[in-house]
């Protein structure tokens, strides 16, 4: 399903960016992949996890995608590397042949740490041997309150009910 969603983000996107046939593009997938944000170098958009606040937050929590379209070049190699709070995220080298008029798509599906705090990161994008380095600021979708109210009370009754118990003995 979530491939789905993204696929055929990507192809609407192929067939609207006039842009498109000259370049390489690459995107942060956010919510839910609804919305597609170009990562140009210089820049530094603000990011959260792809699924955040969508019903697929609970099967991916702490997805983040990048999405990079590309012209129909023929064959070519492909690698990303991500890093973020002193660690680094790599996906392999990847080749892969792109003779669709249309273009083609690659995504990268990183599992992201929990980050609370805005957290500086770089995502590499080493095409052909050629890198392309985007700086973005992380932070994990923080959840919602009615989830926090509920673990919270949870806890307290548990917390009730074991000191009763203990109080018996």
């Amino acid at each position: 399903m979530k491939r789905l969603v993204l696929i055929s983000l990507l192809f609407s996107l192929l067939l609207v960016s006039p842009t498109f046939a000259a370049t390489m593009n690459t995107f942060a997938s956010q919510k839910g992949g609804n919305q597609l944000i170009q990562l140009i170098p210089g820049l530094d958009p603000i990011l959260t996890n792809t699924f955040a606040g969508t019903p697929m937050q609970g099967t991916f929590p702490s997805d983040l995608v990048f999405e990079t379209l590309l012209a129909p070049i023929g064959s070519f190699t492909i690698l990303f590397s991500m890093t973020i709070g002193g660690q680094q995220f790599n996906i392999p080298v990847a080749t892969y042949s792109c003779t669709n008029s249309g273009g083609c798509g690659v995504s990268a599906d990183f599992t992201m740490p929990s980050f609370y705090h805005p957290t500086a990161g770089t995502l590499v994008v080493n095409f052909d041997g050629v890198a392309q380095t985007f700086n973005f600021t992380f932070r994990s979708a923080v959840p919602e309150p009615a989830s926090l109210l509920l673990v919270g009370s949870s806890l307290a009754v548990f917390g009730w009910w074991k000191s009763r118990k203990f109080r018996r003995i």
